[in-house]
């Protein structure tokens, strides 16, 4: 069993124990220095190892990650971006829609130049719970 000790940029330490082999652990901490791994993605990646069953398995969900950890990325790019454009992020949680403002501002009330289309929604919306009843 390898132990290895990984501290990330707030001095936050990460210890995990693994049967990989020394070079593999190398490979991975490279990798992470070269991501620049937050410490919110290190706690997902240490979640992965911890239930590692095969180095097969492991590379699936580490090759998983990589793909969530840019995609993560290029999504707060683009909702920057828009901001600074002055186009509003728009989200969905539990149902209910909330609107990011140019000025960082988060709202539930409908902004003016989407409420055409969030009407039409909501008509599909009604329409298509009438015929479910």
């Amino acid at each position: 069993m390898t132990k290895v000790i990984i501290k990330s940029d707030g001095n936050k330490e990460f210890e995990i124990s693994t049967k990989l082999p020394p070079d593999i652990i190398k490979q991975i901490i490279e990798n992470l220095e070269k991501y620049k791994i937050s410490e919110e993605e290190l706690d997902s990646l240490f979640s992965i190892f911890k239930e590692n069953k095969s180095i097969k398995e492991l590379i699936h969900k580490s090759l998983s990650f990589d793909i969530i950890t840019i995609g993560n990325r290029a999504v707060r790019k683009a909702q920057k971006e828009s901001l600074e454009k002055g186009i509003l992020n728009v989200y969905c949680k539990n149902g209910n829609f909330y609107f990011e403002l140019p000025d960082g501002t988060i709202t539930t009330e409908v902004p003016d130049i989407y409420k055409d289309v969030f009407e039409k929604f909501e008509k599909k919306t009604e329409n298509k719970r009438k015929i479910q009843i």
